[in-house]
């Protein structure tokens, strides 16, 4: 249930998102490579450190292609979990470590990968969040009335987040060598902010603060709802403005983002709507169906399929 879930939320609007690329990409008479399209429509492109494959088709959906391996070792990774977290976040955050010491040395396009792209470096970020889960049984407190003094431990982690998120201005590893400077910097920008918004989710989610209970207000949870779709569908938006410029002919820098973010939240509660939500029922409801099967029948079905 679980993987079969996973998939109707996320391939549906993956290959509509893709096979939108693919008819932009041809109004300006560009064919996307074979084998890059097969890697992406099969979530595996970002194993592969060439830019042209793991940013293909919709760019974005890279991090899919990691999400869908995080899925498969899923079950291992949460194996005896209350036990073995600690041990399990230390070795993935040891095999981040190897792997920017390992490409050290390499061009700006593999660094890119080793750095941001691969999966096997943003395997401890995945961790994380199966060890912030743990934390967070460990010191809920259920509570209906929001109390003022959590709501300033709310108040802190936000600022820890945002600060995690200036902190790259600091140039925290300029003493680094410069070999091992560049691929940590990088990793860095990029990722160095997880533990600060682990941290704030843990927080958040004890919902004993003013914050967290604003959070709960509908149109800010329906956000939530399509926020996946927004981060598909954004980067199909931009291809649009950049093929129809009369869309933001005249408008001035804010004006035209604002259109572009409007555009851009519109797709993504229909694609929520349209897409999302109705490929999850339908998958859902089948194998519904199938775990309700008489055992003959499901047998039955097995042989018909293999003769």
């Amino acid at each position: 249930m679980f993987y079969a879930s996973r998939f109707a939320r996320i391939w549906p609007l993956h290959l509509i998102t893709a096979v939108a690329v693919i008819l932009i990409m041809k109004h300006y008479n560009y064919n996307i490579p074979l084998q890059d399209s097969f890697l992406n429509f099969t979530l595996l492109q970002s194993w592969i450190p060439n830019q042209d494959t793991y940013f293909s088709l919709n760019g974005v959906s890279w991090s899919l292609s990691n999400e869908i391996f995080f899925y498969a070792i899923f079950p291992l990774l949460i194996l005896n979990i209350k036990n073995t977290w600690k041990i399990k976040l230390a070795t993935t955050i040891a095999i981040t470590g190897l792997m920017l010491f390992a490409f050290k040395d390499s061009d700006a396009a593999l660094m890119t990968w080793s750095t941001y792209i691969s999966p096997l470096t943003r395997l401890s970020e995945f961790m994380l969040g199966i060890a912030a889960y743990q934390i967070y049984l460990k010191i809920f407190k259920a509570t209906d009335t929001p109390s003022a003094g959590y709501s300033g431990v709310e108040l802190i982690a936000i600022v820890i987040a945002a600060f995690a998120m200036w902190s790259p201005n600091l140039h925290l590893f300029s003493n680094l060598p410069a070999k091992l400077n560049t691929p940590v910097t990088i990793w860095f920008i990029n990722c160095g902010g997880a533990l600060a918004f682990a941290f704030l989710i843990v927080i958040l989610a004890q919902q004993r603060g003013l914050i967290s209970k604003a959070l709960q207000a509908r149109p800010l949870v329906y956000l939530g709802e399509i926020s996946f779709a927004l981060y598909m569908v954004h980067q199909v938006v931009i291809r649009l403005f950049d093929m129809y410029p009369f869309l933001t002919a005249g408008l001035s820098s804010a004006s035209a983002f604002a259109a572009y973010y409007a555009a851009s939240l519109l797709a993504a509660a229909i694609a929520h709507g349209l897409i999302e939500k109705p490929a999850q029922k339908v998958v859902l409801r089948a194998l519904g169906k199938f775990r309700s099967m008489p055992a003959n029948t499901k047998k039955l079905q097995a042989q018909q399929r293999d003769i």
